[in-house]
């Protein structure tokens, strides 16, 4: 008896916990904020950008990687194209 008994709360237990994560999930989200990316400036490229000191890690990465040619070119050249668009996606820290 006690043996059955411990296993009904194991499970009685952890069904309660499995319903209150259930429960939690279940909110409405926030309305999305678009964000407003700014203008490019003219003849400005990523690998220009790359030049900043918070990027030396990237650009030590894409130099590197600029060693050999696939199909679409060398890497650097891609960057380097002031005509060509392309999406740049970095962390951006705010203090509050």
């Amino acid at each position: 008896m006690i043996v059955i008994n411990k296993l009904f709360m194991r499970r009685s237990l952890k069904l309660l916990v499995a319903l209150m994560l259930l429960q939690a999930c279940n909110k409405e989200l926030p309305q999305a904020v678009p964000l407003e990316p700014p203008p490019p400036a003219d003849g400005e490229t990523i690998l220009q950008k790359l030049n900043a000191s918070e990027y030396s890690i990237l650009k030590t990465a894409v130099e590197k990687a600029s060693t050999f040619a696939s199909a679409t070119g060398k890497l650097s050249d891609i960057l380097g194209n002031p005509s060509g668009e392309m999406t740049f996606l970095h962390q951006t820290m705010q203090l509050s």
